[in-house]
């Protein structure tokens, strides 16, 4: 296709919203899971840590250059199709459009109404156990102080330490 953002605004921001959560961008519900997926692994002291801690990061490496590679190629640059189709093109139907608009609010806002209760608090007790020698989620949890340590975090004592 190719510039189809002025054609389909709707499906452009929504497309957008859901890239920029799949590739865990700070604040985008994406982001708190995959961070403290790549961080509890990091700090891990299981024989082939380190090994899943550079796979996790190459697969977040990929996940984001595959993710805009479709962004960019689809919405921007120089439309890649013939006239007759360029004509027709407009914003998808509601029943369409609709549900993509109610998924990108949580993509949005989930996130950060979430992280504390399921990654640091009993959200998922009944139903996932974890040994306290394997608890790394949960020695993090120790440093975690909201939403916005969790974003704007200082580097050294602890991933999710105060912000200064």
């Amino acid at each position: 296709m190719g510039g189809i953002r002025r054609y389909m605004p709707i499906t452009y921001w929504t497309s957008l919203v859901g890239s920029l959560a799949l590739i865990g961008f700070p604040g985008f519900s994406g982001f708190f899971s995959k961070d403290a997926i790549i961080e509890a692994v990091h700090l891990s002291q299981r024989p082939g840590a380190g090994f899943a801690y550079l796979a996790l990061v190459a697969g977040v490496f990929v996940t984001a250059l595959y993710s805009f590679r479709m962004f960019f190629l689809v919405f921007h640059g120089h439309p890649r199709m013939d006239h007759h189709t360029l004509e027709h093109l407009h914003e998808t139907p509601a029943v369409v459009t609709v549900p993509l608009v109610l998924l990108a609010i949580p993509s949005l806002l989930a996130g950060a109404v979430l992280v504390a209760p399921m990654l640091f608090g009993d959200y998922f007790r009944a139903a996932i156990e974890v040994l306290p020698a394997n608890d790394v989620l949960g020695q993090l949890g120790h440093h975690y102080t909201g939403v916005l340590g969790f974003v704007v975090f200082a580097r050294g004592e602890g991933r999710f330490a105060k912000f200064v």
